[in-house]
């Protein structure tokens, strides 16, 4: 079992949501090097502390943004598979009426390729095209 979780979180570190880390750690690492070189003993542990803590916060916070993008990838793709597979004709379009998907079904239904839709306004002569054609 944990195989499988340094599998993902490895698959997780190279993902964009991740890049702020990246971009903060030599900061970071600076930081604690002019803190380790210069401030007085009594305030390298707290310092050193502190910036642990930042670190940590921001890894885990960009960590979980990357889980969530992935997760929301994931059921789209599934939401996407299940649309594509519908064998009932399935045509949506935005407030107005604008043609935003037009699944195989309905290219069948009324005979028309999803390209020559697609974009399209719904309209009289739209309309006309579809019933003329169902």
């Amino acid at each position: 079992m944990p195989k499988k979780y340094w599998q993902q979180f490895k698959s997780f570190v190279g993902l964009p949501e991740i890049q702020i880390f990246w971009v903060f750690l030599p900061f970071m690492a600076a930081i604690f090097i002019i803190n380790i070189l210069y401030l007085p003993s009594l305030f390298k542990p707290i310092v050193s502390g502190l910036l642990l803590a930042v670190g940590i916060f921001v890894f885990l916070s960009a960590y979980r943004a990357a889980a969530i993008n992935f997760e929301a990838k994931v059921e789209r793709s599934k939401f996407r598979n299940i649309i594509l597979s519908l064998e009932d004709a399935l045509i949506v379009y935005d407030k107005n009426f604008q043609l935003l998907f037009f699944n195989s079904a309905a290219e069948k239904l009324f005979n028309l390729r999803a390209e020559m839709v697609l974009g399209s306004r719904i309209s009289l002569k739209i309309s006309w095209i579809l019933t003329k054609n169902f």
